[in-house]
C-alpha cells in the first residue's frame, strides 16, 4: 500500500531509487518528518556545487495529496502557486516574478521579451512536453530536448499532466473524452479520488524515472531535483465543485514542492511556506550565478535556513458573460 497524506493506493513501486544517504535522523536531531530549522547544512552545502536542475511539474496536484515517497528523497515544503491557472503560474515559476509584472494571463499570451526567463541563463535548456503543447508559446519557444541527450550544465524543465483531469487515462485525448469523465465522476466521488491518486501515484513513476537518468548518466550528484505544481484542485469540496478553474482556496493555491539531491535532508518542513517565485532566484543561487535579475522572490535555501516568512500572491483573471473579475489572493507562510 502507497500512502498519499492518508489516502492509500494498492501497488507497488517498481522504481524505487536509493540516493545513497544515511536516514535523515542524524547526529544533527533532523528528524525525517519533522526537520528544525537549523538542519539545513546538505541543502547549505550545495550552493555553487551542482552543475544541473531539473524541475518537474505535476499539473494540478494539491498539496495535502503529494506522495509521502517524496519525503524519502528530500525536504519537502508546502508552496503557494501564484495562480490557480497553468500559463500564469508557469510564467511566475520561471521568471519569479509575479502576474502582473509578468503579464501572462493566458496560453495566448508570450512572455515578453523583455523579461528574463530560466530558460535564458547561461546553460543548456529543454522544456520537454507535449511538442504541441500551448505553454511553448507562453515560454517563448524553448529547446525540446530529452534529459538522456541535454548536455552538461542544464536546466531541465518538464510537464506532466498525468495528474490533469481526465485523471483515468482511458478518457485522455478522446473526442468528447473529459465531457463523459466529468458527467462520471460527479456521480461518483469515490472513484473520482481514485482516479487521482492513481494519477499521482503515475506522475512521480515519471519523475523517478527521470532521476533514474540522471544516476545513469552519473550525474545524480550534480543534479538538483525540483518537484512541484503549478496549482493543486478541488476533489468536490465547497458543495461538489470539480478541479481548478474557481476559485483560489487552499486546495488550489497550496501545491507540494520538494527538493532532492544525495546530500540534501530528508522529510517535511513544517511551520515553513515558500512561493513559485521562489523558484528562479533559488536556481541562481544554487548554480553559483551572480546575474543583475530582478525577481520578487528569495532563494529558499534563505527562507528555510534563516526561518523567514513570506507572503504569497495568487491571481486569476475569470470572464463570464463578458464580465471580466480579477480575484487575488494573499496566504501567510506560516498558515
Amino acid at each position: 500500500m502507497v500512502f498519499l497524506n492518508g489516502v492509500g493506493v494498492r501497488g507497488k513501486r517498481s522504481n524505487h531509487l536509493e540516493l545513497n544517504q544515511p536516514s535523515s535522523r542524524s547526529k544533527e536531531g533532523i528528524s525525517k518528518h519533522n526537520i528544525n530549522i537549523s538542519g539545513f547544512r546538505g541543502l547549505l552545502s550545495l550552493q555553487g556545487r551542482v552543475k544541473n536542475i531539473i524541475i518537474f511539474i505535476a499539473d494540478s496536484l494539491r498539496y495535502d495529496y503529494y506522495p509521502k515517497e517524496l519525503e524519502d528523497y528530500g525536504l519537502v515544503v508546502k508552496c503557494i502557486a501564484q495562480s490557480i491557472f497553468t500559463p500564469v503560474s508557469l510564467a511566475s515559476i520561471v521568471t519569479g516574478l509575479n502576474p502582473p509584472r509578468h503579464m501572462i494571463k493566458d496560453f495566448s499570451d508570450p512572455i515578453p521579451s523583455t523579461i528574463p526567463t530560466i530558460f535564458d541563463l547561461p546553460v543548456n535548456v529543454s522544456f520537454w512536453d507535449h511538442p504541441h503543447d500551448p505553454l511553448y508559446k507562453v515560454l517563448r519557444r524553448p529547446p525540446r530536448i530529452p534529459l538522456e541527450k541535454l548536455k552538461e550544465p542544464f536546466i531541465y524543465v518538464e510537464r506532466t499532466d498525468e495528474t490533469h483531469v481526465p485523471y483515468d487515462p482511458y478518457y485522455k485525448n478522446r473526442p468528447e473524452g473529459y465531457k463523459k469523465y466529468v458527467r462520471i465522476v460527479r456521480r461518483n466521488k469515490s472513484k473520482l479520488i481514485s482516479d487521482y491518486t492513481r494519477a499521482i501515484e503515475r506522475a512521480f513513476n515519471i519523475f523517478l524515472d527521470r532521476l533514474h537518468i540522471l544516476k545513469r548518466r552519473g550525474i545524480l550528484n550534480r543534479t538538483l531535483a525540483i518537484f512541484l505544481s503549478d496549482h493543486g484542485e478541488i476533489l468536490a469540496e465547497y458543495g461538489g465543485l470539480l478541479f481548478h478553474n474557481f476559485p483560489p482556496c487552499p486546495e488550489t493555491v497550496y501545491v507540494p514542492l520538494a527538493m532532492i539531491h544525495p546530500d540534501v535532508e530528508r522529510g517535511l518542513v513544517k511551520n515553513v511556506v515558500v512561493r513559485h517565485v521562489d523558484v528562479f532566484p533559488t536556481i541562481i543561487r544554487m548554480l553559483g550565478l551572480k546575474l543583475p535579475i530582478f525577481t520578487e522572490g528569495l532563494s529558499i535555501i534563505d527562507i528555510l535556513s534563516k526561518n523567514i516568512e513570506v507572503y504569497g500572491f495568487n491571481w486569476y483573471r475569470r470572464s463570464r458573460f463578458k464580465i471580466t473579475i480579477l480575484v487575488y489572493g494573499i496566504k501567510m507562510a506560516m498558515e
